[in-house]
């Protein structure tokens, strides 16, 4: 991706994303289910600092227009106060005034009509639904009325995922339904929903890949027992553990070798241990060495 406004820490002038998208499938529950994917993805990254979800709805289309009108009706009476960005908002789409990050601007959205006061009773039960589907996943969220998407092919459900750990560009993920675009590209109607999030953003986050996964070297001390050191590695990583394996070379620097990577664990199996199913633990940190059935290796190592 490529942006034109000025880079400073997090926004960068070309940056890459990664995301998810449900096509095909609509309503309530499903907006849930990715909002719920988002979650576990940035929780499987044991991302530093405080992480918040905030959620909004842009209702149906007789919501939304009603809410344009209204918009635009308050906002025309304080031209004079508005930025020269909203300005043009406001005969676009005045819906983006509210996302405007200028201080008149600002002052004036404080005391703007609130949106749930134009829902229809359907948009109103459908956000009242996704709302039930967080609770019931215990996800913790918070509604922001200010959170608005500025193309007109969003509908119902909008959410973001800020960090208290990159300043003033917090967004992390961000997501919505879109369920008019593939109509707006010239494709049939498709409902669609789906998210997005900023890998270098991510990356800034991300705490030291040490404090995260004890690191693991597996060392086969005799060339005939590799396959099983190959086995014991699938093992740990398997379980998440991130892992070396030393199988060639001098047989007797193997061991040197794996000191080289640092590792918290020195796994060593020769012919005589992985006949009996055991595996040499070293313990770099408490210093100990301890003989472990192949078994039970995975749970000694994450304790």
């Amino acid at each position: 991706m490529f942006r034109y406004e000025r880079p400073q820490k997090g926004r960068q002038r070309q940056f890459h994303q990664v995301g998810a998208e449900i096509l095909g499938l609509s309503g309530a529950l499903h907006d849930v289910d990715t909002i719920a994917m988002a979650m576990l993805f940035l929780q499987r990254l044991q991302l530093t600092g405080n992480l918040e979800l905030q959620i909004n709805t842009l209702g149906d289309t007789i919501s939304r227009d009603a809410y344009r009108t209204a918009l635009h009706s308050y906002f025309s009476q304080h031209t004079t106060s508005l930025s020269a960005d909203s300005l043009t908002r406001l005969e676009k789409n005045p819906l983006r005034i509210l996302d405007s990050k200028d201080g008149g601007d600002q002052a004036l959205v404080s005391n703007a009509p609130a949106f749930a006061d134009y829902m229809s009773l359907e948009a109103a039960a459908y956000f009242a639904q996704v709302q039930a589907g967080l609770h019931a996943l215990e996800i913790p969220y918070t509604i922001n009325p200010r959170l608005v998407r500025g193309l007109d092919y969003y509908a119902h459900t909008i959410f973001e995922v800020v960090s208290d750990g990159l300043g003033a560009q917090a967004t992390i993920l961000a997501g919505g339904r879109y369920d008019g675009l593939v109509s707006m590209m010239g494709g049939q109607p498709t409902p669609g929903i789906g998210f997005a999030a900023g890998i270098e953003r991510l990356a800034l986050l991300l705490p030291p890949l040490e404090a995260v996964l004890p690191p693991v070297a597996v060392v086969a001390m005799d060339d005939a027992i590799c396959h099983q050191a190959l086995q014991l590695a699938g093992q740990l990583r398997q379980a998440g553990l991130w892992t070396e394996i030393i199988m060639d070379g001098a047989v007797g620097k193997r061991l040197k070798r794996a000191a080289k990577f640092s590792p918290r664990y020195v796994l060593s199996l020769d012919t005589s241990s992985a006949h009996e199913n055991q595996v040499t633990v070293k313990d770099f940190v408490r210093n100990t060495q301890v003989i472990l059935s192949i078994d039970t290796v995975t749970e000694h190592l994450q304790v």
